[in-house]
C-alpha cells in the first residue's frame, strides 16, 4: 500500500483503530495489509514514531527499524528540556515556589512509557499569578529571554489568562511558557466559567517521592483529561498533531484513576462539554476508549449540532491531518464548541467590538474603538 501526503495507510477506520489502541496499552497483533514504509511515514507525519517505536520494538522490528532514529531524536531533545525543567525546579523549590507542569511536561513523566515517547517543542508550567513576577525575575539568570510579541504584550495575555515565552538564545528549542491558567485565552474568557481556583487546589505531586521537587505539581486526572480536550479543540482546532494529543487523553485514562461523571459535571458545569464530548469522541473512535461512554452521554450535544461538528471533524479526517485553522472551517467551529448559544453572540461581540480593558492591555494605554479599527485596517488584519 502506498502513502502520500493526503491520504493515511488505512483504507478504513476499524484498522487504524486497532493499530492505534495498541499505542496506549500494549500491540495486539500487526495489521494486515499495510506496508511498512508508508505506515512508518505516516506515524512520523503525526509525531507517533517514538511511542510507536517503544510499543514495536521487539515485536515488529521492521516498523521499529525505521522509527529508531526519531526515538534517538526525541530522547537526546527530551533530555535538554528535562535539564531546563530541572534547573527552573530547583530554584522553584529553594523559594517554595510551586508550579504546575501542563501537557507533555507532565505526561512524558507520568503516563507514557518513557519520556522518549512523547515530543515536545516547549515546556508549560502554570504559575500562580501573584508569583508570576518572581519566576519571571529569575528566568533571566537560567539564560532564558522574553521576547514579547507586539500583537501580544504580556498585560493582554494576562488579562485572558494566557502566557509568557521565555527562549534559550544559544538553542533554538529552549522554549518555556510560564501560564496565567491552565485553560487561557479568548474563547476561554468570553464563553466558559473556568474554576481555575479549584484546578489549582486539586493538584498533585508530579512524583510520588516527596524528596524530589516538592514543588512541582501536575492536575489532578480529570482536570487533566479537561485542559487537555479543551487545548485540542480549542486552542488547536483538531489540527497539527491531533493524533499525538488523543493519544496523551488515551494514556492518561489508562494510566490514572479518571472518575468520568465528576469529569463530565465539572466540564458541563464550567461550559467546556461540548469541547469535551468531541474531543473523548474522538478518543473513543480511534483509541478505543470505551471507558468515557457515561461522560460522552452526559455531554452530549443536540443532534443538528453534533453532526455539523462531525461535518468539520471526524475520525477520517483525524488519521489524514485535517487543517482547520483556516479559513471558514476555523470560526465556525469555535462557534459549535460553545454550550449556550447566548455565549456564540457574546463571542462574535467581543471579538469585533473589543472592550476597553481589551484595548488598553493590547495597546498600553486606553484607546478609542475608531482608533482600534483604523490600526486593524492600516496592518491589514480585517
Amino acid at each position: 500500500m502506498t502513502l502520500n501526503s493526503d491520504s493515511g495507510p488505512w483504507p478504513d477506520v476499524a484498522t487504524a483503530r486497532t493499530f492505534l489502541s495498541g499505542l496506549i496499552r500494549s500491540p495486539a497483533g500487526q495489521p494486515a495489509n499495510v506496508a511498512v514504509a508508508a505506515l512508518a511515514r505516516w506515524l512520523l507525519r503525526h509525531e507517533l514514531g517514538p511511542l510507536a517505536y517503544e510499543r514495536w520494538q521487539e515485536q515488529w522490528p521492521e516498523l521499529a527499524q525505521r522509527l529508531r532514529a526519531d526515538w534517538y531524536a526525541a530522547t537526546a531533545e527530551n533530555q535538554l528540556h528535562q535539564e531546563n525543567l530541572a534547573q527552573i525546579g530547583a530554584v522553584c523549590d529553594r523559594r517554595q515556589l510551586p508550579v504546575v507542569l501542563l501537557k507533555g511536561s507532565a505526561l512524558a513523566q507520568t503516563v507514557y512509557p518513557d519520556p522518549a515517547c512523547r515530543p515536545m517543542s516547549d515546556i508549560d508550567l502554570w504559575v500562580a499569578p501573584e508569583r508570576m513576577d518572581e519566576v519571571v525575575a529569575f528566568m533571566p539568570s537560567l539564560g532564558f529571554v522574553n521576547r514579547e510579541k507586539v500583537e501580544r504584550p504580556t498585560p493582554l495575555q494576562a488579562l485572558s489568562g494566557g502566557e509568557i515565552a521565555f527562549y534559550r538564545p544559544d538553542w533554538r528549542q529552549g522554549l518555556v511558557e510560564l501560564h496565567w491558567s491552565p485553560v487561557g485565552g479568548w474563547w476561554q474568557y468570553h464563553t466558559a466559567d473556568l474554576d481555575v481556583a479549584g484546578m489549582w487546589q486539586r493538584r498533585v505531586p508530579l512524583t510520588a517521592a516527596a524528596d524530589q521537587a516538592p514543588f512541582v505539581f501536575q492536575l489532578d486526572p480529570e482536570d487533566t483529561i479537561i485542559q487537555l480536550a479543551v487545548h485540542i479543540a480549542v486552542n488547536h482546532q483538531f489540527s497539527a498533531t491531533l493524533l499525538r494529543s488523543l493519544a496523551d487523553i488515551g494514556l492518561t485514562a489508562v494510566s490514572r484513576p479518571v472518575n468520568w461523571q465528576l469529569l463530565a459535571d465539572r466540564a458541563k458545569r464550567w461550559r467546556v462539554g461540548t469541547a469535551v464530548y468531541l474531543t473523548l469522541t474522538l478518543t473513543d473512535q480511534l483509541f478505543d476508549l470505551p471507558a468515557c461512554a457515561p461522560a460522552r452521554r452526559h455531554l452530549q450535544p443536540g443532534r443538528l449540532r453534533a453532526r455539523l461538528l462531525n461535518r468539520l471533524i471526524n475520525p477520517h479526517k483525524a488519521l489524514n491531518r485535517a487543517d482547520l485553522r483556516s479559513g471558514l472551517g476555523r470560526h465556525l467551529l469555535l462557534l459549535l464548541l460553545v454550550d449556550r448559544p447566548r455565549d456564540m453572540v457574546r463571542l462574535i461581540g467581543r471579538t469585533l467590538w473589543p472592550t476597553a480593558e481589551w484595548r488598553k492591555a493590547r495597546y498600553g494605554r486606553p484607546t478609542s474603538f475608531p482608533r482600534h479599527l483604523w490600526y486593524l485596517l492600516r496592518n491589514r488584519q480585517i
